[in-house]
């Protein structure tokens, strides 16, 4: 069965929060360190080839879309590798479950080190399908279906 994946990353950086007065410069930027969330979500999938194994997508605002490898879900954790076309790096990520939410961190050698968070939900195949939906509004226009993670 596929999942849906949903979550938050933060990173740690530096930001311009506003302007401050100091007594010998006068107004200066007030830089300070910030922690930044980014939403990410994706589908994990069993993979075409090897229905055994699991792979998968992932994308965010700030880093963009991704492919999933090496992506393990066992009842009290959760791995995978993320793989970017324009990024050399690759991120890992690693989480374990606390009262329904995934806690984890991700690293990579570009990126460095950050918390996150994430849901999966568990979801049939046909809710990757248009037919039901359509059916049920009554939209029986032909279309052509995207395609489908097996």
């Amino acid at each position: 069965m596929p999942f849906l994946i949903q979550g938050y990353a933060f990173k740690k950086q530096l930001d311009m929060v506003g302007v401050r007065v100091d007594p010998e410069e006068g107004k200066v930027p007030d830089i300070r360190m910030t922690v930044r969330g980014d939403m990410f979500y994706g589908v994990i999938h069993p993979d075409e080839e090897d229905p055994d194994e699991l792979t998968g997508w992932m994308e965010d605002e700030v880093l963009g879309q991704s492919n999933l490898s090496e992506v393990m879900i066992a009842a009290d954790k959760v791995e995978f590798e993320r793989h970017f076309g324009k990024r050399r790096d690759v991120i890992s990520y690693e989480f374990h479950l606390v009262g329904g939410v995934w806690l984890g961190k991700y690293t990579g050698d570009e990126i460095g080190t950050g918390v996150c968070q994430c849901v999966l939900t568990e979801v049939d195949i046909e809710f990757f399908k248009a037919e039901s939906a359509m059916k049920e509004f009554g939209m029986n226009e032909p279309y052509i279906p995207a395609p489908v993670p097996t």
